[in-house]
């Protein structure tokens, strides 16, 4: 009974435990049923959802359908319109045989052209914008016997009026320097001319001269060139001239024969004509006048305002316009990038571009309130560049107001096309030239306008006088500059801060910090007797810093003789010799004026910021040009190395991936190798065990120097790559150490200080006084710096990338250079993608070319160096005899 008992109990326990597993089963499905029901709502309101996306859809195919229509229309018109053009084309050209046969059998019996072209009364003496539509008309023999005798049919007459040069006046005075005029045209479509005998020949001195084909033997060809010499040249070395009517053609793309000396032909005879624009097929060219030209009014910007491109002579306004309107039709962000050497004139042309937009585009807003002197959000993006300049242009050897950092500007737009606000991001800002300068070259703009006396306050309160040559760091070079007024560039720059809202105290603050930079070059140092430790020979000038600075005289002598150095975990004081606290103070004023330079970008970029809802964006790009001077050091050589990429990724873009979109689409085509691959020469640059590689790891050996430098270099790439050779010793020029194949040049660099400049040491402890300065400006631009503290945090939460450089805890300014060019590219890749999607009906493409190297040898005829503006900048890339092209929607083009 006690057996059947317990038995009995142990199955009341199971059955328990089963009704709790039912209820718990039962629990569990009327969740999933309230989740099932949840679900078929969701699912329904899906549905809906869908449905209502469809009906959208239809919608827009009914939309698409229309669309199609229409464009299928306009192709026939198009196309209607085309066939009659061919064939107005074949009976002028039929016109103009008749005229050349008319025109020999009329030398001994009648009047010459010549005669019959000085009768046309000056007022008749128009023609169609179209040359060949043109030599139809003015080809005709009855017309040309009416001509000489003053007749006009109505009909001739009424075409005249409506496309001569009539069609220029809208762009006033600056007419004549932007197309040829319509007797200068008439008198080059008359112009004799032998198609099989006129050519280009090579010339030692001159490059290429205009000649003419006297006979052929063989291989051979003798030539007579214009000066009457006779000159025996291989036929492959020949080159054809084009017609007459192409002279100081718009579009070099329209060449009948397209090459090198009939680009640089056309240039140099366009600019001989002060028309410094010139198309290259997508392309823009600028020659640089070295002058004032009238290009640039308002009524050119309303003249060029909504025209395409074809309806207009080439312009930077052009371009801008262009970028303008496909913003605003494809929706999309669009980019303008202006490259060149140094002297090419890319800030004029950036400035130009910020012109064109803030005049078409002005919001009409009215000026801030809370400040007299603010401007209205144009006038600020405009006075961007005065401010910018006098700190980051200076002069150099080519060029007397170079820019010597990089920048992107981008310019925000509402949906509607009106400004929205605008903002900066600048790059590589060369601060090694606040301490040294070359011989011909000179500081910054900034310092000589101050000593202009344009405000004697200024000079009163930096404590300071007139004379340049009193501050060591300002007077190493030349300190005037014959076209550049630095005191009304002082006035600009001054109202340039008004303009965008500095206040007087920010003012103030730059002024003085300026000025101290000045008193910091003229402190003198002495070692103290029977030791090498450095002490104040003098102490006025540090005097004048320190009280500029907002900081303790005393106590700054004392940072740079007696600075305090973390060793473990305890601070030590360490002596200093004269060298060394002379290369700390050149150290500190570069860190002071780069910071207050970085500090107004973002101060500025605070004033272009207006919080207005902003849709799209135009960015233009204008980075330090390329450089080849006789002296060639580590600033250089990161400008070329940036320049070197952003020529890659063009050329990337614009022919490899142009390429490889055709094979996608099935086109026929024969793979081109252009020979425009840099890579190697970027490669040496930024790859593992390249230049920047090597140059870091160097820097973390404390014995390591210039010459160990040099060494590794040699060991590691000369005689294994091609882009590192050893520079010629040429009687004269600098020391060079190493030279460089850039696709610009080979340019021969000096490595000395190289590693000084690439790790960029502070004194921390005159750091620590900055922080602590009384002067708001100076405290604000060293709160972040990382001081030996901060970098060791840093490193231990970075045990990564420590492991990979166990002695790296600081970023070299090889990383900097690395990181900016990064930046840039992946902007250019994906920020604004689209002009690279679509060439031919983006902007993006349309790139600002300007030519750089010989300006004014062009101008003033010396022809030696003019074959290096197509070889040197890359002008000869984007001309290739057959450029592709693409079509979008229903345009066609050639």
């Amino acid at each position: 009974v006690r057996e059947l008992e317990n038995e009995v109990e142990m199955e009341q326990k199971k059955s328990g435990e089963a009704v709790k597993g039912v209820r718990k089963y039962e629990r569990r499905i009327k969740e999933l049923t309230y989740q099932t029901e949840e679900d078929r709502k969701n699912i329904a309101r899906l549905q809906d959802l869908v449905d209502k996306l469809q009906l959208k859809v239809k919608a827009y195919k009914r939309s698409a359908e229309e669309a199609e229509e229409q464009a299928n229309v306009h192709l026939s018109k198009f196309r209607k319109l085309q066939h009659e053009l061919d064939e107005a084309e074949e009976r002028a050209d039929i016109a103009e045989s008749q005229v050349n046969k008319m025109r020999v059998k009329s030398r001994d019996s009648g009047p010459k052209w010549e005669e019959f072209r000085e009768e046309i009364p000056d007022s008749y003496r128009v023609k169609l914008r179209k040359p060949r539509v043109f030599s139809y008309y003015m080809s005709s023999p009855k017309l040309l016997w009416l001509t000489s005798r003053g007749f006009f049919t109505s009909v001739f007459q009424e075409v005249v009026e409506k496309m001569g040069d009539a069609a220029m006046k809208e762009f006033g005075a600056a007419a004549p320097y932007l197309r040829k005029s319509d007797r200068e045209r008439l008198e080059a479509q008359t112009r004799p001319f032998d198609m099989k005998k006129e050519c280009f020949v090579p010339d030692p001195d001159e490059e290429y001269v205009k000649a003419s084909i006297v006979s052929r033997d063989g291989d051979k060809v003798t030539a007579q060139t214009e000066k009457g010499k006779t000159v025996t040249v291989k036929e492959c070395d020949i080159h054809p001239q084009n017609p007459p009517k192409f002279d100081k053609i718009e579009d070099m793309a329209m060449f009948t024969f397209l090459h090198e000396p009939a680009v640089l032909f056309n240039l140099k005879e366009r600019y001989a004509a002060w028309m410094i624009y010139t198309y290259s097929g997508l392309f823009c060219v600028t020659v640089n006048p070295y002058k004032w030209l009238p290009v640039y009014n308002q009524e050119v910007v309303v003249a060029y305002r909504g025209k395409k491109r074809s309806e207009a002579p080439p312009h930077i306004f052009s371009i801008s316009d262009n970028a303008y309107q496909y913003m605003l039709t494809d929706r999309e962000n669009q980019s303008i990038l202006i490259t060149g050497e140094s002297g090419a004139g890319k800030t004029v042309n950036t400035k130009r571009v910020i012109q064109y937009f803030a005049s078409i585009a002005a919001a009409g807003g009215k000026k801030d309130t809370g400040s007299e002197k603010k401007g209205t959000l144009e006038d600020q993006i405009i006075q961007c560049n005065p401010a910018l300049e006098a700190f980051g242009n200076a002069k150099t050897i080519r060029n007397d107001n170079s820019s010597r950092f990089g920048k992107f500007i981008r310019i925000h737009f509402a949906a509607s096309g009106k400004l929205a606000s605008a903002d900066i991001e600048t790059y590589l800002l060369e601060k090694s030239r606040v301490t040294f300068q070359l011989k011909a070259e000179r500081d910054y703009h900034i310092f000589y306008q101050i000593l202009s006396q344009k405000k004697p306050e200024l000079l009163e309160m930096l404590l300071i006088t007139n004379n340049p040559y009193d501050y060591a760091f300002i007077s190493q070079g030349e300190t005037t500059v014959a076209s550049i007024n630095d005191a009304e560039e002082l006035i600009a720059t001054d109202e340039a801060f008004d303009v965008l809202g500095f206040t007087q105290e920010e003012k103030n603050g730059i002024y003085k910090l300026t000025g101290a930079i000045m008193h910091y070059g003229n402190m003198k140092f002495k070692n103290k007797q029977r030791e090498e430790q450095a002490e104040a020979d003098g102490t006025e000038d540090a005097d004048k810093s320190a009280y500029l600075m907002g900081l303790n005289s005393a106590d700054l002598i004392k940072g740079l003789c007696h600075p305090r150095v973390k060793v473990g975990n305890e601070w030590v004081t360490k002596g200093q010799n004269v060298q060394q606290v002379y290369y700390a103070v050149g150290a500190l004023a570069k860190a002071v004026y780069e910071k207050m330079f970085l500090w107004m970008v973002v101060r500025i970029n605070h004033s272009l910021d207006t919080k207005q809802p902003r849709q799209y964006f135009i960015g233009v790009l204008d980075i330090a040009g390329f450089e080849i001077f006789d002296f060639n050091t580590f600033e250089q050589m990161c400008i070329n190395f940036t320049n070197e990429k952003l020529q890659q990724f063009f050329n990337h873009h614009m022919f490899v991936l142009e390429q490889e979109e055709y094979k996608k689409e099935g086109i026929e085509w024969t793979f081109i190798d252009f020979g425009m691959d840099l890579q190697a020469c970027i490669d040496l640059i930024e790859k593992p065990m390249g230049i920047m590689s090597i140059l870091e790891e160097e820097c973390m050996f404390p014995k390591a120097s210039d010459a160990t430098f040099k060494a590794k270099l040699y060991d590691n790439h000369l005689g294994k790559s091609n882009n590192f050779q050893k520079p010629r010793i040429v009687k004269g020029k600098p020391e060079a150490h190493f030279a460089l194949v850039h696709y610009a040049g080979t340019v021969d660099y000096n490595i000395n200080n190289w590693l000084v400049k690439n790790k960029d040491p502070l004194n921390e402890t005159v750091v620590v006084l900055y922080q602590k300065s009384t002067l708001k400006l100076l405290a604000l631009l060293f709160a972040n710096y990382a001081g030996a503290d901060s970098v060791e945090k840093v490193a231990k939460e970075e045990e990564a990338r420590r492991r990979d450089h166990p002695f790296k805890l600081y970023l070299p300014f090889t990383g900097r250079v690395e990181a900016s060019i990064r930046s840039l590219s992946d902007f250019l890749k994906y920020g604004a993608a689209a002009p690279y999607t679509d060439i031919s009906a983006s902007p993006m493409a349309a790139v600002l070319w300007t030519q750089t190297k010989d300006c004014e040898a062009l101008r003033a005829g010396e022809d030696e160096a003019s074959a290096e503006p197509a070889g040197e900048t890359g002008i000869k890339y984007i001309t290739p005899d057959n450029p592709p092209y693409k079509a979008k929607g229903t345009t066609l083009t050639r």
